[in-house]
């Protein structure tokens, strides 16, 4: 499939397929989940014991949490089209083409770490401290998957940075929706990286990553030809609002309290 950015004389063959092993295709979407895994990994080594967590809990706990991560994005994304999927069970599965929602893996993967702080003895907050920046890159790099397959793209624009894709009937100009939100998570953590050893309370990081992600989703979202929808109203937007007016009222509510007491001191 044909897909780039003409102003910037940029096109591109696109193939969701990366390779193939014995005759068994290998995605792109999925390689890229398994490169953002190695990437972060890598990262969080080097960073071994911040909030007195240690590398091999947050290897075990971040596996687990991207599998049920995963398995929330898709019954996330399920539940929004069950229309369809209740007549194509076979298709609930069927992820190598993408159909993941990010709010669902966001749910079920702190639903999972939360248990897994029960079971290893660890601080629920200060390990969501500690994976959240690259909660963020992953995403960055995951929405690259959104270009090779296409999708997760915006209404028609005609925009200096418009993205050109052929439908197989005519080509569309359209909003690049999935760059912006690269863009947004990619600050995300380079914001959660530098200032890593500055945290001022449990949770911080993780309030700030909801703070930014959700207005920046919210936004978004106006763009989004493909939205999942709750009645009237886009569902990510309506779950995006709830989640920044919560977030940064405790922000706040910690910025103010944590000013009293050092005025107090």
């Amino acid at each position: 499939m044909q897909v780039g950015f003409p102003n910037l004389n940029l096109m591109f063959e696109v193939n969701d397929i990366a390779f193939t092993i014995f005759d068994i295709p290998i995605y792109w979407y999925g390689l890229l989940f398994v490169i953002a895994y190695i990437i972060s990994l890598i990262l969080i080594n080097k960073n071994d014991g911040i909030y007195n967590i240690k590398v091999q809990d947050v290897i075990l706990t971040s596996s687990v949490a991207i599998f049920f991560g995963i398995v929330g994005a898709r019954l996330y994304y399920v539940l929004f089209n069950l229309e369809y999927y209740s007549n194509n069970i076979s298709e609930i599965i069927n992820i190598r083409n993408g159909g993941l929602a990010i709010y669902g893996g966001l749910i079920l993967g702190l639903v999972s770490v939360y248990v897994m702080s029960k079971i290893l003895k660890f601080n629920f907050l200060d390990m969501l401290d500690c994976i959240v920046p690259y909660v963020a890159i992953s995403q960055c790099i995951g929405r690259i998957g959104n270009f090779i397959n296409v999708e997760a793209y915006g209404y028609q624009t005609d925009v200096f940075w418009k993205m050109r894709i052929f439908t197989g009937e005519a080509f569309l100009d359209v909003h690049p929706t999935f760059l912006y939100e690269m863009i947004i998570t990619l600050s995300i953590f380079i914001i959660l990286y530098v200032r890593r050893n500055r945290r001022s309370f449990k949770g911080q990081p993780l309030l700030i990553y909801l703070t930014i992600y959700s207005i920046a989703r919210f936004i978004i979202e106006y763009f989004r030809s493909d939205s999942l929808m709750l009645g009237m109203f886009k569902a990510s937007q309506v779950l995006s609002l709830v989640i920044f007016i919560i977030c940064l009222f405790i922000l706040i509510y910690k910025w103010i309290n944590n000013r009293r007491t050092v005025e107090s001191n």
